[in-house]
């Protein structure tokens, strides 16, 4: 009787071992496969990069409203800076897949590209908060929705904009399908952005 116990223990040790050297071999095959494709990353052909990918600031934008706001100037003024540069939007892509995707020779060209929409979509919530401290909303909806346009993934310039649709009582006005532009990001706060939407959705 006295054998169950241990041979129990002894089939207990057997099991994970075996499940630890399982696990072992799967990360090894993973981190081959990761610096696999690491290495061929930097061997990658530069390709030609499709017009259609960048993204450029309008000039119908409303950037030139006079104002005493140092603030609202210097969020101005930056995306009057960002509207002479290439900006492209890489949010999801890690390096690997930009080295990939475009060739090792562009990588450095695009991170700068993709700080820049970083940039440029922070700053046009922060300009968009500052118009509406003015009560210029319609101007503050136009900026939002250049955001949405161009990829956005700030939750504020989601949730504002639905925010200022609901208020709105122009039936005019042409509205974006924000759960649609937000179902296709290809970011971490895709679920959070759609989570937001549909709870303030059912507060309206």
């Amino acid at each position: 009787m006295r054998l169950l116990p241990l041979i129990s223990i002894i089939l207990a040790g057997l099991i994970i071992r075996r499940s630890i050297k399982k696990t072992d071999k799967e990360r090894s095959v993973g981190l081959n496969s990761f610096w696999e494709r690491e290495r061929a990353s930097y061997a990658s052909v530069s390709e030609k990069i499709d017009e259609s990918e960048w993204i450029h600031i309008p000039e119908r934008l409303p950037l030139n409203i006079i104002t005493d706001d140092e603030q609202i100037k210097e969020y101005q003024q930056t995306l009057k800076n960002l509207s002479n540069l290439s900006i492209m939007n890489l949010t999801g892509l890690s390096n690997t897949d930009i080295r990939i995707k475009y060739g090792a020779v562009n990588f450095s060209k695009l991170s700068r590209a993709d700080e820049r929409f970083t940039l440029m979509s922070r700053t046009l919530v922060r300009l968009s908060n500052k118009y509406l401290e003015l009560g210029l909303k319609d101007e503050a909806i136009e900026l939002l929705e250049f955001g949405i346009l161009s990829g956005s993934d700030v939750t504020e310039n989601f949730t504002l904009l639905q925010g200022l649709y609901t208020e709105s009582d122009s039936s005019d006005l042409k509205r974006l399908d924000l759960v649609m532009f937000a179902e296709k990001l290809n970011s971490f706060s895709k679920r959070a952005i759609l989570r937001r939407l549909k709870e303030d959705g059912k507060k309206d």
